[in-house]
């Protein structure tokens, strides 16, 4: 910044550097969010079964696995996972709200559930999962 010819744009630089900031700690919360909702969406229906000590270990493992994927997700494919997949919105919904397409939100949707069954795939492939 201080080799820059124009000093003023210092300024301008400070304002993106603040957004970027900014950006990056609701990025942080939303995904804290969706952790958050994805727990407790599942804890409901898990309480109701009893479960081997095995079991329990092998569904946190996908469970970690799952969340380190769709914290991988590129910002636009995890945005429509997440309004479709966890807030239940229809592709069209979820297009209106994005500024895109249906047909593009649906587009979005498959790529994140494709990347997800991927990265359990090869957790499965690898060993990480009995």
């Amino acid at each position: 910044m201080l080799a820059l010819e124009r000093p003023g744009t210092i300024s301008v630089l400070a304002g993106y550097l603040w957004r970027v900031a900014v950006n990056l700690a609701i990025d942080r919360r939303r995904h804290q969010a969706l952790h958050d909702r994805f727990t407790r969406a599942a804890l409901p229906e898990l309480e109701k079964q009893e479960f081997s000590a095995e079991e329990i270990v092998e569904a946190r493992e996908r469970l970690g696995i799952v969340e380190r994927a769709i914290d991988d997700l590129p910002p636009r494919c995890f945005e429509a996972f997440v309004l479709h997949v966890l807030q239940g919105k229809t592709f069209d919904q979820v297009g209106r709200e994005m500024r895109i397409s249906g047909r593009m939100a649906k587009k979005h949707v498959a790529r994140a559930l494709d990347y997800l069954q991927t990265c359990l795939d090869a957790a499965n492939a690898n060993g990480m999962l009995q």
